[in-house]
């Protein structure tokens, strides 16, 4: 059965992803480089936490004009390096990924 896989984009969308919880899926939250605390929405990423070793946290240590949507697609690349039958979903107000995951 294939993996699910969920990146987001946490530096532009903090969503609600309780309903993440007690699933198999694979999540990858990234931070930016210049991301403020107080934006980080702890709340909303508590849940997450039951996913122990599910949940992934990448903090992006350099910025740049677009240098998170940089390392979010250079996972999916390896995400389907390892294993092309995976289900990516990314998490993003950004729409540049689209044809990255387009089958």
């Amino acid at each position: 059965m294939a993996t699910n896989y969920v990146l987001v984009d946490f530096e532009n969308l903090q969503p609600d992803m309780s309903g993440l919880a007690g699933t198999p899926h694979k999540v990858l939250v990234f931070f930016g480089a210049k991301q403020q605390s107080s934006r980080h929405h702890f709340g909303k990423f508590d849940a997450l936490f039951d996913l122990g070793s599910n949940l992934q946290r990448i903090k992006v240590s350099q910025s740049g004009k677009n240098a998170l949507d940089m390392h979010i697609a250079f996972e999916i690349g390896r995400i389907f390096e390892r294993e092309q039958d995976a289900v990516v979903h990314v998490i993003s107000a950004d729409t540049d990924f689209d044809p990255l995951l387009e089958t």
